[in-house]
């Protein structure tokens, strides 16, 4: 039985009225009518198109509204009566086709039709009325790419497999591959993917992209053997493909004791384990001493030591150090950084380091989650560069649009469960995503209106006799479609955004962080050299640089966790209420406390409980997953609790390195429009150009040891660096990614006119000694 959901608008007020319409049972009568259940409400006309909701209304299930319907059947069934007896005089003039079995008629067996025989019977009834059948036929055959029954015949792509059927021959001929075929998995009782199939093969470079929790790392673990989906296949080419998995949090899992050649070296932990007891065997036979003189003992000894050798061979662990020195330079390193501790690398080689482990495994798929976290403009265009060149298939996952869009020539999208393929690049797969959309809202409309004409006419001639035939086959029509998968589900409409501003913090002072004469390094390394820098209350100042410059330095200077070598770093501000988010989240978070205690703690009594929950789960911690303990999150999971934490903190200086890594567009969305209305002191360090140029005023950059003021946001920046500027203008996606002009907002100071001037420049090249304060959350231009 279909159950819609319909209303009505016109240009006038319309009184729209309720009418219950039951399908009801087969009773001894001569005639009868099948009704589709209809519930209407009182609703004011407004301007947008009239729809008709074919999953149900108010949340209701279809059983759950077929059960409603069925209950009020039997509420009615007095009411229905006399009805029903002037029905039957009128049913004696239709035909015999039309007529239900009377109380001299046989019966089936004096028992109702099983389902099979009744959904037989549906489908034969609706096309009983030639009409009716032509015009459902014309009406399909515009929609029916965009059904789930037509979605399924197009689906899958590829031709089925089994394991029993793969031979490795593909894999011999130099080409390897896996494929993922209709993969189901639960998290609980949620249903993470739905019968997913795609494959990647050598020369694929796919990028998955798809909101945060939609299942893209959770691909890529099953795809790696870490994870065992519920049902489905993962079948490879052959037995000897390998695969190698650079992991989000991989940084976390460096040792920043160990060098550089050393952490490179952890990565053979089998072949080093091998090669160990070799040495171990090798130096027992040349100790044996009178153990010697028993062949039988040295000959099992011998043996077990060329079966060693075979091993080591096969593995070529006789070549390690030699494998690693080769790499090197195709990562960037010198040779002198072999003997550098971990520690001394910033986030950009440290990624370098990642990406040279995995390497290190041969693997014939690479599969990489991330991996343009931490990098600078000279480390992305050198990934990018070695990752289009390498004969390796790669599957991506990233947030980095234009890193998408240089490197994947396969886009695979996740959403709601299923995955749908695009061939080229992210921007092609953005126009096809847009086509798509377009179509498929065409669809759905085309259907609203079939269905409204459909009902209209069903409601018009329920009471004809000579338009019974046409009624009942129509009826019959609407529920075979909602049976056969043949409805158009609703396109995603944007939902309401969630708009968060930063909690009242008390007023500080004017100046708030000054630099005195500060020259600072680490051994003989210089960063930079006699800053002066007066930071005052309402900037919003972005630290540019590449990476090993020493923007995570000056914002540990800030903070307080290091002291410059020469010079002085005040906090000169009274009232000053500093929050600070670093890179590095595992030390700062209570391991003790659940997600949710973790930000209520922090918000006080600045937030409500719905307030929070919404927030959490705009920042991926839904259901249950705001109970879990910090100490059982990952390193993204405790970035974006972070984040959290700050936004619902009251503090007058913000200290932000890297906020963006981790988090989805639509997270960076919320944190970008919180930071815009946010009325406090910002300094931020980011990777991510086009945050930075949506939320920062005014650039600090770090060149060639000097510190550089720029006054104005990232655009005029880039407007003075033109070599800079063409390089990133070659990266930009067209309307997607383009850098602009930060909007401006006009502060309470400005309108009453307290605005001053810079009490003291910066230090470096001064290219500008006054400033415009543009900041407030209260009022936009």
């Amino acid at each position: 039985m279909a159950c819609l959901w319909i209303t009505t608008t016109s240009q006038q007020k319309l009184g729209v009225y309720r009418k219950d319409i039951f399908h009801l049972p087969r009773h001894n009568c001569k005639s009868h009518k099948r009704w589709i259940t209809v519930f209407m409400a009182k609703k004011k006309a407004t301007q947008q198109p009239s729809e008709v909701d074919v999953f149900g209304a108010a949340g209701l299930s279809q059983e759950e509204l077929l059960k409603q319907a069925m209950e009020s059947v039997q509420n009615t069934k007095g009411k229905k009566k006399k009805e029903t007896q002037s029905s039957k005089e009128e049913s004696e003039t239709i035909t015999s086709e039309q007529k239900m079995p009377t109380k001299q008629e046989p019966e089936l067996s004096g028992k109702k039709a099983n389902a099979k025989e009744q959904q037989q019977r549906l489908e034969e009834e609706a096309i009983q009325d030639p009409e009716t059948k032509k015009e459902y036929e014309n009406f399909l055959s515009q929609v029916e790419a965009f059904t789930v029954s037509g979605r399924q015949k197009k689906s899958p792509t590829h031709n089925r497999i089994s394991k029993n059927d793969v031979d490795g021959f593909r894999h011999s001929q130099g080409v390897s591959w896996i494929r993922l075929q209709d993969v189901t998995l639960y998290f609980g009782s949620v249903k993470l993917l739905n019968n997913v199939t795609w494959e990647v093969k050598s020369g694929d470079r796919i990028g998955l992209v798809g909101d945060n929790g939609t299942g893209k790392t959770t691909m890529l673990r099953i795809l790696a053997d870490l994870i065992t989906p519920n049902s489905g296949e993962v079948i490879k080419s052959s037995p000897r493909v390998r695969t190698a998995f650079l992991k989000q949090e991989f940084i976390d899992e460096l040792c920043p004791t160990r060098t550089l050649k050393e952490e490179l070296l952890s990565v053979f932990e089998e072949e080093n384990k091998l090669l160990q007891q070799y040495q171990q065997l090798e130096d027992r036979i040349a100790n044996l001493g009178t153990d010697g003189n028993d062949l039988e003992y040295v000959e099992e000894l011998l043996n077990q030591l060329e079966s060693y050798r075979a091993q080591c061979e096969d593995r070529d662990v006789w070549n390690l150090e030699n494998r690693i020195e080769r790499l090197l330079p195709q990562l960037g390193f010198l040779p002198e950084d072999t003997i550098k501790p971990v520690s001394s690398f910033s986030g950009g080689w440290k990624v370098r380091m990642g990406l040279g482990k995995v390497l290190l495994k041969k693997p014939d798929i690479l599969l990489l989650d991330e991996p343009t976290n931490h990098l600078d403009i000279e480390s992305l265009e050198w990934l990018e560069g070695y990752l289009t060149s390498c004969n390796i298939a790669l599957v991506i996952v990233s947030h980095d649009r234009e890193f998408l869009d240089r490197v994947a020539n396969r886009i695979v999208e996740v959403e709601n469960g299923e995955t749908h393929e695009f061939i080229g690049n992210y921007t092609s797969y953005l126009r096809q995503k847009e086509d798509l959309r377009v179509a498929w809202e065409a669809a759905y409309q085309r259907q609203q209106k079939f269905l409204e004409e459909q009902y209209s006419f069903i409601r018009r001639f329920q009471s004809s006799a000579t338009r019974a035939s046409q009624v009942k086959s129509r009826e019959k029509l609407l529920q075979n479609m909602q049976l056969k998968g043949e409805l158009v589900p609703r396109p995603p409409r944007p939902g309401k955004p969630l708009v968060l501003r930063f909690p009242s913090a008390p007023r500080s002072g004017n100046d708030v962080v000054e630099f005195r004469n500060v020259t600072h390094g680490y051994g003989e390394r210089i960063l930079f050299r006699n800053v002066n820098l007066l930071i005052e209350r309402g900037d919003r100042l972005a630290i540019v640089g590449p990476n090993g410059s020493g923007k995570s330095t000056l914002l540990r200077l800030i903070t307080g966790q290091e002291k410059p070598n020469q010079g002085q770093v005040m906090l000169t501000s009274h009232n000053l209420v500093t929050g600070y988010f670093e890179q590095s989240q595992a030390d700062v978070l209570p391991l003790d406390k659940t997600v949710y205690e973790t930000v209520e703690q922090a918000a006080g009594t600045s937030k409500s409980y719905e307030e929070i929950r919404a927030l959490l789960g705009r920042f991926l911690f839904k259901g249950d997953s705001v109970y879990k303990s910090v100490a059982s999150l990952s390193g993204g999971e405790k970035a974006r609790l972070a984040l959290c934490k700050i936004l619902v903190s009251p503090v007058n200086l913000l200290v932000l390195d890297e906020p963006s890594n981790h988090i989805d567009i639509g997270a960076k969305e919320t944190l970008e429009e919180a930071l815009q209305l946010y009325d406090g002191t910002l300094i931020l360090v980011s990777h991510d150009r086009y945050f930075v140029s949506r939320v920062a005023k005014q650039i600090l950059s770090i060149e060639n040891e000097q510190v550089v003021f720029y006054n104005g946001d990232y655009r005029y920046y880039l407007d003075h660096n033109e070599d800079f500027k063409e390089r990133l203008e070659r990266r930009f996606i067209q309307g997607v990614t383009e850098i602009k002009s930060a909007p401006e907002m006009v502060t309470t100071d400005e309108m009453l006119g307290n605005i001053e001037r810079r009490k003291k420049a910066f230090g470096g090249s001064n290219i500008a000694v006054g400033k415009k304060k543009l900041y407030d959350t209260k009022r936009w231009k």
